[in-house]
């Protein structure tokens, strides 16, 4: 089995109050919007790409496992009509 995931980055931010990067991303089969988050340690020195990585891979995750759900439910709730039914 294959699984592929298409999505695309919206926006990335960075608040430096709070020390956190936040990633939005659009799942492109979907069009539903995921967003991750990273929180940089105030002891730690700023790494850009570490953050930016960080939060796009929870986003990325929560993208995987909604559509994963939902591929659940269909099978559930249309087994029969792909021979599920044993």
């Amino acid at each position: 089995m294959q699984y592929t995931l298409h999505y695309h980055i919206v926006s990335i931010v960075y608040h430096h109050n709070s020390r956190v990067t936040a990633v939005t991303i659009v799942n492109e089969s979907t069009g539903e919007v995921f967003v991750g988050k990273a929180r940089r340690n105030p002891k730690d020195e700023m790494n850009a790409s570490l953050g930016i990585n960080l939060a796009t891979l929870r986003a990325v995750r929560q993208a995987i496992l909604q559509d994963l759900a939902d591929d659940k439910n269909t099978i559930i709730d249309e087994g029969s009509c792909f021979d599920f039914d044993c």
